[in-house]
């Protein structure tokens, strides 16, 4: 059956979106008749979230990921930081520093000091069953079976992957951390859906495709990059060598 008439509400881009998506067309019409009788667009945002809850990793069928493969993921530095501090009850500047360490900007041996710090708290310790996202991990792909997802430059990757705090167009610079992520530590990777996107998602930074659409106010020129989500990795799973740079304009 067609896909019915957009809601009163929900955004016309929203909408435009969702009738390319490859979910099932039952489940489109579901969410959109559930938002039928909303009064306004944040209405329309809170039912459409509660429905894509039990839609999210749903695509049929699982995305096939090479033997080797390694996966990328970029998450900001301070908020990043924040959560895992929180988590493992550490105040934020040491763990930024043991971050830090760990990505190669000091010596050797704050270096392995940090690897210490890693495995006893976000291995072995309280942070062992922590994810590195809520549910869905985004991650990226590259282009050759095993590479490495962070060999390049860094400097555009927020823009490139549409993140949402890349979404402002007088931003000037990020601090960032990159996970490397074993294919092995994926479970079953799906193409991402509007249902894994959310309503924010859907109106703003998600495209129907399976590949990133770079913000249009990048600072540079290089395509978008193959995604795929699934099931968030726990640190304890992720190559210990953290990635951290700056991505900025020239």
């Amino acid at each position: 059956m067609p896909l019915m008439d957009k809601p009163e509400h929900f955004s016309a881009e929203g909408y435009r979106k969702l009738q390319q998506d490859s979910s099932p067309e039952e489940w489109r019409n579901e969410a959109l008749r559930a938002c039928q009788s909303t009064s306004t667009e944040s209405e329309v945002a809170a039912i459409f979230d509660l429905y894509c809850a039990g839609k999210k990793l749903c695509a049929d069928p699982p995305e096939q990921l090479n033997p080797g493969e390694r996966l990328g993921h970029v998450k900001p530095e301070a908020t990043s930081i924040a959560r895992i501090a929180v988590a493992i009850r550490f105040d934020i500047p040491f763990v930024q520093q043991q971050f830090r360490f760990l990505a190669g900007e000091n010596s050797q041996d704050d270096y392995r000091q940090a690897r210490e710090f890693f495995e006893e708290h976000l291995v072995l310790g309280i942070g062992g069953n922590l994810p590195i996202s809520g549910r869905p991990s985004w991650l990226f792909r590259t282009d050759s079976a095993a590479g490495d997802p962070f060999d390049g430059d860094n400097s555009c990757l927020p823009w490139r992957l549409a993140l949402p705090i890349a979404a402002d167009p007088n931003l000037r610079s990020i601090r960032c951390l990159g996970y490397r992520i074993s294919m092995s530590a994926c479970g079953d990777a799906r193409r991402p859906t509007a249902f894994d996107a959310g309503y924010e998602g859907l109106k703003f930074c998600w495209h129907p495709g399976g590949e990133t659409v770079p913000h249009p106010h990048s600072p540079c020129s290089a395509p978008g990059l193959k995604e795929v989500v699934v099931e968030p990795p726990l640190f304890k799973q992720i190559e210990r060598e953290i990635v951290a740079f700056t991505a900025r304009r020239p």
